[in-house]
């Protein structure tokens, strides 16, 4: 039975899963040691959101060929093994592409699941049917679903398509009943394999909507909710005053109530109890060989290439270059 204390819910295999309920992970946490890969596969997405912070893959594509540089072949095993090797016991797959069309979807979640590394996929929805769903939960693979509105009209303006809504609602609907299917409580906490993303806008959160709370009202009780406020990286830069209201890149006070208001699950995936980011401080990125500093940055960084230069060198690079900028809570924010 779930208690009141049981409702802290808690995403399998973020940071708040590790900070709470796996001490030796958390020390390493606090240690600012490896814990996170973020693994971007190469794709595209059906949508063009109006918020997306890379425009899909194709972003990081070509910052390579504006470089000079060609995709190298990732040896995913090997890749793994070597994370694994150095203390990573989470990996992510973000969104930069649709990554359950990524081809690489499948072997990733085998290597992962051999290693006993803990999984988190991350998705617009649309193809979240409920096999796939069920399928994905069961190999202990977690889930962070994006949605940013709870009307169409809103839905397609977000995401610039048409159509889509109603599926991916339904989606939504069979992947928040497995959740609480696959959830386990521990030590007070209730780990699920599902969240439910939200970046308020002025066009969900205003005067005289509120579309956020009835996304909370959905999630309550069977998967975590992050609320976070956008950042002004790829199309949401070229957008903000669309999403957020203002010219000048400044966060938008009204939409930052809402994050304080409605976000269940311990916090954002990636925030610290600390307040600093976890996926740089003890996490490292790739994409189609190279290495990135942060996922949300849309750079790729100067830290050579894998395997020229190891996961244990990149992450040494990085904390310097961390110091050198006054070690920042997040890259994207500060």
């Amino acid at each position: 039975m779930v208690t009141e204390t049981t409702n802290k819910l808690v995403l399998q295999g973020t940071t708040a899963y590790y900070e709470n309920l796996v001490p030796d992970v958390a020390n390493r946490l606090k240690s600012d040691e490896l814990v996170f890969l973020h693994d971007i596969l190469p794709g595209n997405c059906q949508y063009n959101c109006l918020k997306c912070f890379s425009e899909s893959s194709d972003v990081y594509s070509g910052q390579l060929k504006e470089r000079g540089l060609s995709s190298k072949h990732m040896d995913k095993n090997r890749l793994f093994h070597e994370a694994y090797e150095n203390g990573v016991r989470s990996i992510i797959v973000p969104g930069a592409g649709e990554p359950l069309i990524s081809p690489e979807l499948n072997n990733v979640i085998k290597i992962c699941s051999d290693l006993g590394l803990r999984l988190i996929v991350f998705t617009n929805g649309l193809l979240l049917d409920r096999k796939k769903a069920e399928e994905y939960f069961s190999k202990g693979v977690s889930v962070v679903l994006s949605l940013d509105s709870i009307s169409a009209e809103n839905y397609d303006k977000l995401t610039r398509s048409c159509g889509n809504f109603n599926r991916v609602l339904k989606n939504l609907e069979s992947a928040l009943d497995l959740s609480d299917k696959y959830a386990a409580i521990h030590n007070g906490y209730k780990a699920v394999p599902l969240a439910v993303n939200t970046n308020p806008t002025i066009l969900t959160f205003n005067s005289s909507k509120n579309e956020i709370d009835d996304i909370h009202q959905l999630v309550l009780g069977r998967a975590a909710h992050f609320v976070s406020h956008l950042t002004p990286n790829g199309n949401a830069r070229l957008f903000w005053k669309q999403l957020v209201g203002n010219d000048g890149f400044s966060q938008n006070p009204v939409l930052k109530e809402a994050e304080k208001r409605y976000a269940v699950g311990l916090g954002g995936s990636s925030r610290r109890k600390d307040g600093k980011c976890a996926y740089i401080y003890n996490g490292v990125v790739q994409f189609d060989g190279y290495w990135m500093a942060c996922p949300n940055m849309g750079l790729i960084a100067d830290f050579g290439r894998y395997p020229e230069v190891s996961i244990e060198q990149h992450f040494s690079i990085k904390k310097r270059f961390l110091n050198e900028k006054n070690n920042p809570s997040c890259l994207t924010r500060d």
